[in-house]
């Protein structure tokens, strides 16, 4: 809530506004406008994937008759998400995990989100940093260039290293 009053956000895109709308129990989860748009998740051959699978999201919108979007592909990735929500609507839910190229490579095949990178990063030194930088240079290379300001201590770097190498050591093994 803001000032008193429930704040909500919607999905969309300027070629297909409302998508869908945030699940109010579930912060990354969004509501389909089923009456509207089918969404179906893809891989990179455009093959659908299983419910619960990581893939490219594909809208085809079934309101707009002068220029219909068929299949199209949004450049976000997500999961549609089985099961009851706990908001008690019935819509089709699905989980919007970033954008396609927001995403690190780690060398065996497998896709993370940037933002759990920027999360170990800033969790506890968000007031320490005045700019940050990730690039990955190669599949198994991310160079992180931290300007700090001038609260930042050597403890602040090695909690850093520290946070990302326990945060991605499961998905490297």
């Amino acid at each position: 809530e803001f000032s008193g009053c429930r704040v909500s956000s919607f999905y969309g895109s300027q070629e297909v506004p409302a998508i869908a709308f945030r699940c109010p129990k579930d912060d990354n989860v969004f509501h389909l406008n089923a009456e509207h748009m089918i969404l179906e998740i893809v891989d990179e051959e455009n093959q659908l994937l299983p419910i619960g699978r990581m893939g490219y999201i594909v809208l085809t919108c079934l309101s707009n008759l002068v220029m219909p979007a068929l299949r199209y592909r949004l450049g976000d990735m997500g999961r549609i998400i089985d099961g009851s929500c706990t908001c008690g609507r019935t819509l089709q839910r699905f989980e919007l995990i970033g954008r396609e190229y927001e995403f690190l490579d780690l060398g065996n095949g497998e896709k993370v989100p940037a933002h759990l990178l920027h999360k170990m990063i800033l969790s506890t030194r968000f007031l320490k940093i005045f700019q940050y930088q990730i690039c990955q240079v190669a599949k198994d290379i991310l160079h992180i260039y931290i300007a700090p300001n001038k609260t930042w201590s050597k403890e602040d770097e090695l909690g850093i290293k520290t946070s990302i190498k326990e945060g991605f050591q499961s998905k490297l093994e």
